[in-house]
């Protein structure tokens, strides 16, 4: 049988298809160049898939870590912390005084309880001392029950 003539449109196809599959080629051969873990000289290895890889991850990862690390200096973290330094004296209480007034709307009175703690780590559970529970109405007035 006769060979079939080529159209221009299948002839157009054809040449886009091979400057693709060049450029394609060129893209892969510039990336394997990218290869930083050779083990011998340049000039007696060949650069591979894989080590362009592997330079390109280790690259991000470095890049993610450097970034990542620079905004955790450059940020501003800010910790509060309060101690009373009691005096080493015979004659004053180790104890400290402590005000508070709290409002704890729909628990009852029965329920609270103050606990201390020093940084020696002595641990008060239920402190009463001159503790005064008042129990509020919806208000915010003062509560009388018969």
């Amino acid at each position: 049988s006769p060979p079939e003539t080529q159209t221009p449109r299948h002839s157009v196809d054809l040449k886009c298809h091979i400057l693709l599959r060049v450029m394609a080629r060129s893209f892969l051969q510039r990336f394997k160049a990218l290869d930083a873990y050779r083990d011998v000289p340049k000039d007696l290895t060949e650069a591979t898939m894989t080590g362009a890889v592997v330079t390109v991850l280790a690259a991000l990862f470095i890049s993610v870590l450097f970034i990542s690390e620079f905004m955790a200096y450059m940020s501003v973290h800010t910790h509060y912390e309060l101690y009373v330094d009691a005096p080493d004296r015979a004659d004053v209480d180790p104890m400290i005084q402590i005000n508070m007034n709290i409002t704890m709307h729909e628990l009852p009175c029965a329920v609270l309880s103050v606990d201390a703690q020093d940084i020696m780590g002595t641990h008060v559970v239920d402190v009463h001392g001159e503790l005064k529970k008042t129990r509020l109405a919806a208000d915010g007035q003062v509560r009388v029950d018969a």
